[in-house]
């Protein structure tokens, strides 16, 4: 069974997630650059039916979804240690990586892409309201200014 890393992706915040932690790890990977695809090209959604990046290849396995990605590596590389191995602050952990994943990145990335003068004030309240959240929830969970 194959030990080598191949990553598939391209210039997203989800893409940089899993690359940031295969840097920390100092693991070696293959890094192959997609075109940003609309459809997604059969060959590739053999490897992720959902068809999105990025997408790892692990002993044969094609791993998907970024935070999913990580939690996997997390597990095949422990060291050095990316989660908090307590409890509760990795729950914290797991709670922050959800909501940028769903919230706080989509709201920033509509912010970037509007174009339209109409959705702008829309945009930036939807935007806004994800910081918001974002700076409450840190300052109510890292009260001393240090990592979860």
């Amino acid at each position: 069974m194959s030990e080598e890393l191949k990553l598939y992706g391209f210039d997203c915040p989800f893409v940089e997630r899993t690359r940031l932690l295969l840097a920390l790890k100092q693991l070696d990977y293959e890094y192959t650059r997609m075109q940003d695809f609309n459809p997604a090209p059969d060959w590739f959604l053999a490897l992720n039916p959902l068809g999105k990046v990025p997408v790892l290849i692990h002993r044969e396995q094609a791993i998907y979804e970024s935070a999913i990605i990580n939690e996997y590596l997390e597990d095949c590389f422990p060291k050095p240690t990316a989660f908090s191995k307590d409890p509760a602050a990795k729950a914290l952990a797991r709670i922050l990586i959800d909501y940028c994943g769903k919230s706080f990145v989509p709201a920033m990335f509509g912010l970037l892409m509007n174009r339209e003068q109409a959705n702008a004030e829309a945009v930036m309240t939807a935007s806004l309201e994800s910081w918001r959240w974002l700076n409450t929830f840190l300052v109510q969970h890292n009260r001393k200014g240090i990592l979860l």
